[in-house]
């Protein structure tokens, strides 16, 4: 378990195209009423609002107020001033819609699976006593997330926004879809209210963290050598809440379906026997084939 694009499976409903009827330009006309002759003039006369010329810290309040990451990137792509004010003011642009988009415990847990990817192991500290003094962060930005600020630099928030943009978005469009046919095929997700959109990419992002930190990272190789798996279990799980536990592995489980459905559709395309190595000894096993039944090749997945 590497990162959720390497674990187990890949996941991702486009909306419906809308077209509404078009009123003939005539009719609309004829259905205004006739404005008078003194407020046609105010309005020829008054100069066109321009978002570019307001403010600099205007256009910053601007930015960061949008409600999600795809409404700043057609913003910073739509007016080149709006972009040199993205760049002067990234981070705290960055972070406050990175807020709006993940809600504000989310964003912790985004936060957390951006700082523990390229987690280091410090030299002055054991393998399980580094993993517990990050849980113990962890626990402590979830508390007060607007601490998060404080620490966290440009970097930190582009990673944040890239790895949701790449992964965690179109796993999320495809993950309630996913949940409900394995109840039943017939139903389909409608709207999401705000409590099971955040639950879904909590989920999501706690199974990153899982694998960042016990994964097959060499922070996590390390402590398959130094740490029972049982005070593993216990360093991660002990700071949830037993649904919140039950959240991750429902995730867990869910990549583990989808490798499972891939592997059966592809072994035999890589078995030794297929037609593929039929010019091959039957006693050699030829460049190129896996034995993708074997627990070796699965558990590297």
């Amino acid at each position: 378990m590497r990162t959720i694009k390497r674990t187990r499976g890949a996941l991702v409903k486009k909306p419906k195209a809308v077209f509404r009827h078009r009123t003939p330009p005539e009719a609309h006309l004829e259905n205004q009423p006739e404005l008078p002759s003194t407020s046609i003039q105010l309005r020829v006369g008054s100069p066109p609002t321009k978002l570019e010329s307001l403010p600099p810290e205007l256009r910053c309040q601007i930015l960061s107020a949008l409600p999600t990451l795809d409404d700043l990137k057609s913003a910073v792509h739509a007016l080149p001033v709006l972009y040199q004010q993205y760049r002067q003011d990234r981070k705290q642009i960055l972070d406050s819609v990175l807020r709006h988009t993940l809600g504000d415990k989310v964003f912790v847990d985004a936060y957390a699976v951006q700082k523990s990817a390229p987690m280091e192991l410090p030299p002055c500290l054991a393998v399980d006593l580094a993993v517990q003094v990050f849980m113990m962060e962890y626990q402590e930005h979830y508390v007060n997330p607007s601490i998060i600020s404080g620490r966290s630099v440009v970097g930190d928030l582009i990673g944040m926004a890239a790895f949701y943009s790449s992964t965690i978005q179109p796993l999320f469009q495809r993950v309630p879809a996913i949940l409900l046919r394995n109840l039943d095929r017939s139903l389909q997700p409608g709207h999401l209210s705000k409590t099971e959109r955040a639950r879904i990419l909590r989920a999501l992002y706690r199974f990153q963290l899982w694998c960042n930190l016990h994964g097959t990272s060499d922070i996590a190789a390390a402590r398959d050598r130094a740490v029972d798996p049982l005070d593993m279990l216990k360093y991660f799980f002990e700071v949830f809440e037993p649904w919140e536990t039950e959240e991750i592995s429902r995730i867990h489980e869910l990549f583990l379906d989808l490798y499972d459905r891939i592997f059966v559709k592809i072994r035999w395309d890589f078995d030794r026997h297929s037609i593929r190595f039929v010019d091959s000894p039957p006693a050699d096993r030829p460049d190129g084939s896996i034995d993708l039944g074997h627990d070796q090749y699965r558990g590297k997945c």
